[in-house]
């Protein structure tokens, strides 16, 4: 089977607000006041958590669907811990523990909903990005006035 490519586009002019493209939905990435930014969207690890949160909330509803499992609703709240030193070398940069809670609002058997939990945190696209050690190839251009 053919990969799917996806793209995301990214700019910044000045401050930390970066505006993100997504096909045709666009999206603030920002920091918060106290560390400098305008405050005019999530920082890019709140991002991240969402992305993750909302992914596993996405894939859960697939295997519901595909299994015939009526689901009322999900909710789901996605914490982590960050050390703010990281940003300059002095931690670690990336989140030093993620928390992802899902509560599910559904008439169906308790084991049956487990297992879809179970199939859905092992096939979420962020959450295996996060578990594994995917590449990042960085490729860098200088463009002069």
């Amino acid at each position: 089977m053919k990969l799917i490519r996806i793209k995301v586009e990214a700019n910044n002019k000045q401050g930390y607000l970066v505006n993100i493209s997504a096909r045709n939905h666009k999206l603030l990435l920002d920091e918060p006041r106290e560390s400098g930014g305008t405050d005019q969207g999530p920082t890019p690890l709140e991002a991240l958590l969402a992305a993750l949160a909302a992914c596993l909330i996405m894939t859960l509803r697939l295997h519901a669907q595909r299994n015939r499992v009526e689901i009322d609703e999900i909710n789901a709240v996605a914490e982590a811990s960050v050390d703010p030193r990281g940003f300059i070398g002095r931690a670690k940069p990336g989140l030093q523990d993620v928390k992802l809670r899902v509560t599910i609002k559904t008439g169906a058997d308790q084991r049956i909903v487990e297992e879809l939990v179970k199939k859905a945190e092992e096939y979420c696209p962020v959450a295996d990005t996060l578990r594994t050690q995917t590449p990042i190839e960085l490729v860098t251009e200088i463009t002069r006035e």
